[in-house]
């Protein structure tokens, strides 16, 4: 078949772009809008049709798009490194050309990095507001490049004008700032200039604005805050057995919102709801609302595992899946284990009890769940439940079965109007953590319409993780055996190591010296070479914090079985 056919039936002159993706297709559409829009309005505006980046919103755009997709079968990539791959890389073998010495030339490198994103352009633009006139020239050129394309955009009803200057002001957008700033129209040698700097000064005003909903009070607990000194709690998973009741039975559940989670007193039972994707279509979502979701989300992580790490023996192959174990109001020995597509609803429990020592489910909890159960048995089943624990000390720190204290560097949203975070900020924009607002890292998701499926929504990822506390002491007992440094103090060697390991010691003290009382106040500036804080450190790899911003996540997990117990050894 000839893809190419229905373009030639038309009898029109059509321009094609053609473009390869290796990820998926809603993703990468995101970021063609978000960072190459301004380059295709300027070369698509001139077809009939268009919709521009300028005056829709991304869902209105990606529907343009793939209302005229044609997909064929080819792909070509020139080479799989990204920019910074390659500038890496030509350091590297600077660094090697430079050393005779192989072993030296290694210690270089390991201790070799990119500066920060962002580092460099701030610096030209510090040099060059002191400089004006001696830095400006290539930016001027380039300008006056791009001023020769206005006869080509004239200002019409369509605007073509502004799509020019749009892009101008984005591929020139540290020149545009400088610009902006005023010294460059006060500089008389730039008076031959005048023209395409007016030009460039111009104000574009998108014809579609952002929607970014207020952020309201009712968002569930547990997610921008954790709740207080939580120490038991149950994952509970749920299916749903007939779509009306189920929908009545969720608009009266009591779900526990933010606000309430800061005036409630002890022995409350909190709860928090979430829909997987099956739950959404059985409680009768329809597709074209569905197909707003990011597609990780729908994919999954079964079917992302490669990309996510999940291979070998980590491999879904490998997975325990849940055991159906809820019966009569208790949880039972294991029974048959369940697919994961069958979980349509996730409710969360959780409460702070310190008298009950018991990591089984609390009573309280159980309780809810066997009135749940009862109650609305013709609306949805209890299919699996996870009892789960934590041990918060005197200041509400609490530690996993590794011993390190948990809940460090969450991410919390600041004041309105804060300046762009560095590198260690916990203060990130709402976007960060819900949908539909302004991120750190630009732009955002925004629903062109009111969506109450989409408005202050997050996501939550379920993950339930085995730790043999039994091998790793193992390791580190062995490891530590091996290392002649610690052989003058042998009982601190294991906890050294440890620390190590995971890039903090294991009452949260950062390994990389910090102001006191800022202990996330830090980056890898001051150790190059990872003498510190080691490259393969849990914490450096997590949050190399030389690039920023960072994506973050907000980490409200709890431990499940019996307590970690510190015997003294570790």
């Amino acid at each position: 078949t000839d893809p190419f056919k229905p373009l030639r039936d038309t009898q029109k002159q059509c321009l094609m772009l053609n473009v390869t993706f290796d990820g998926g297709w809603e993703p990468n559409m995101r970021v063609i809008y978000r960072d190459i829009g301004a380059l295709l309005d300027a070369i698509l505006c001139n077809c009939v049709g268009y919709v521009g980046s300028l005056e829709c919103g991304f869902e209105q755009y990606a529907r343009w798009v793939r209302a005229r997709e044609v997909a064929h079968g080819l792909f070509y990539t020139d080479s799989a490194m990204t920019l910074d791959d390659q500038r890496y890389l030509a350091q590297v073998a600077k660094i090697q050309c430079e050393e005779s010495n192989p072993a030296r030339a290694d210690v270089r490198i390991a201790g070799f990095a990119l500066e920060a994103s962002g580092t460099a352009v701030n610096a030209a633009l510090a040099a060059a507001q002191q400089m004006p006139g001696d830095a400006f020239q290539l930016g001027l050129k380039a300008l006056k490049a791009l001023y020769g394309l206005s006869p080509l955009y004239p200002p019409n009803k369509p605007q073509d004008n502004l799509y020019v200057i749009r892009f101008a002001q984005e591929v020139l957008s540290e020149f545009h700032k400088l610009v902006m700033g005023g010294k460059l129209f006060a500089d008389p040698r730039f008076k031959d200039y005048w023209q395409e700097l007016k030009w460039f000064a111009t104000t574009v005003n998108r014809t579609f604005v952002d929607r970014p909903p207020a952020l309201p009070g009712n968002i569930q607990g547990g997610i921008l805050e954790g709740y207080p000194n939580i120490t038991h709690g149950c994952l509970a998973l749920l299916r749903v057995v007939d779509k009306a009741k189920a929908i009545a039975f969720l608009e009266k559940l009591p779900v526990s919102t933010a606000s309430a989670a800061n005036t409630a007193g002890p022995k409350v039972v909190y709860c928090n709801l979430a829909l997987t994707l099956q739950g959404l279509r059985a409680l009768g979502v329809p597709d074209w609302r569905l197909d707003k979701l990011p597609q990780e989300f729908i994919e999954g992580m079964e079917a992302r595992a490669g990309l996510l790490g999940d291979v070998r023996s980590n491999h879904p192959d490998h997975w325990t899946r849940p055991a159906l174990n809820w019966s009569n109001g208790a949880v039972q020995p294991d029974g048959p284990r369940i697919e994961l597509s069958t979980v349509h609803i996730v409710l969360q429990y959780r409460v702070s009890d310190s008298a009950v020592a018991s990591h089984d489910l609390h009573p309280d909890i159980a309780q809810e769940l066997f009135k749940l159960g009862n109650a609305h048995k013709n609306a949805v089943t209890v299919l699996s439940v996870q009892p789960t624990r934590r041990y918060p000390d005197a200041n509400g720190v609490s530690k996993g079965h590794f011993g390190f204290a948990d809940g460090l560097s969450q991410p919390q949203i600041g004041a309105a109007g804060h300046p762009t975070p560095t590198p260690w900020s916990d203060n990130v924009k709402p976007g960060e953590i819900l949908l539909g607002h302004p991120s750190d890292r630009g732009g955002g998701i925004y629903p062109a319409q009111p969506d109450d499926l989409l408005d202050n929504g997050t996501f939550v990822v379920v993950r339930k993780l085995r730790q043999r506390l039994d091998v790793l002491r193992e390791v580190v007992d062995r490891a530590a055996a091996q290392q002649t440094p610690w052989a003058a103090s042998a009982p601190q060697a294991g906890p050294e190591l440890l620390a190590k390991m995971m890039g903090r010691r294991q009452d949260g003290t950062s390994l990389v010296p910090a102001p006191p009382g800022q202990n996330n106040n830090f980056d890898y500036a001051g150790d190059p070479q990872g003498i510190q804080c080691p490259f393969q450190s849990h914490a450096r790899r997590a949050n190399p914090r030389n690039r920023q911003p960072m994506p973050r996540i907000m980490r409200q997990g709890m431990s499940y079985g019996p307590a970690h117990t510190d015997d003294g050894n570790i």
